[in-house]
């Protein structure tokens, strides 16, 4: 089965900027590309990767959507999804790309599911959605908002179809305050992101 994983990334110098106390632009640019290469590395092998951005990112072996601006989280998808089955794909994963604990496994336990599941969500810490699996990948529309998650499962249960959450703290941690930095630090060993944000854990722990 083909299934594209929907990756939308923002412009790197402006995201992540609640982390501006603590990293400049250049900085949180950085960690931005850190986490993307994390959230790559748990994909590689296993599906295809598309990232929609109107940055200028260039991935080997990835597809790049390339969009004039930033029009939107919600739009990026639904480009993304256009995209994918243009190309043939029987199944999307959309994937934000600021979570870097995700690993190989959650995604091969999502792919495995996804042959008896036909709409796969996992849920956000701070009330919104993390993974969401669709297949075929026009099974339904979402708005991406603080509640996402519960929007999809009320939309499902309105047509009828079965929803299966997938609940995991990897999954869930995305790296926004400093707050989720520090979690951070107490899981990611091993991690680009790690790797990266442990220069600046001055910046964001009390020694």
């Amino acid at each position: 089965m083909v299934v594209f994983a929907l990756i939308p990334v923002k412009e790197p110098g402006e995201s992540k900027t609640r982390l501006s106390p603590y990293l400049g632009r250049e900085e949180r640019s950085g960690l931005v590309k850190a986490m993307l290469s994390d959230v790559l590395n748990a994909l590689d092998g296993l599906v295809v990767p598309l990232i929609i951005t109107s940055a200028d990112i260039e991935v080997e072996g990835c597809h790049i959507l390339k969009e004039e601006k930033s029009q939107g989280l919600t739009r990026a998808v639904e480009k993304g999804k256009k995209y994918a089955l243009e190309h043939g794909a029987e199944a999307i994963i959309f994937i934000p790309a600021d979570t870097p604990l995700i690993s190989k496994r959650n995604i091969e336990d999502i792919i495995s599911l996804g042959r008896k599941h036909m709409l796969i969500i996992s849920p956000a810490r701070k009330g919104g959605v993390g993974i969401i699996y669709k297949r075929p990948p026009d099974l339904l529309s979402e708005h991406f908002s603080s509640t996402t998650f519960p929007d999809i499962v009320n939309i499902a249960e309105r047509r009828g179809l079965k929803c299966y959450i997938y609940d995991s703290f990897y999954v869930s941690l995305d790296i926004d305050k400093k707050e989720d930095v520090i979690e951070f630090f107490h899981h990611g060993k091993g991690t680009a992101t790690y790797a990266f944000l442990e220069k600046f854990r001055h910046r964001f722990i009390s020694e």
